[in-house]
């Protein structure tokens, strides 16, 4: 079953917590990076894709709210 694949990285996964009273991360970006490599090249691809789309520094610094 094709969701079977990632019961594993799920598991590994910490809970995230309160998000706004959370005086630190609850993992690192070193660890979170080598848990997504476990992911299945296309759903990699996909994530990265939501990243780039998600990410503040694409977005021009000479914007308005026009």
């Amino acid at each position: 079953m094709p969701g079977e694949r990632y019961i594993t990285l799920m598991a590994s996964l910490p809970a995230l917590g309160p998000m706004l009273s959370a005086k630190h991360a609850p993992i690192n970006r070193v660890r979170l990076e080598s848990r997504l490599h476990q992911l299945h090249p296309d759903d990699q691809n996909e994530l990265f894709a939501v990243r780039d789309l998600l990410s503040w520094q694409r977005l021009p610094l000479t914007g308005t709210d026009e």
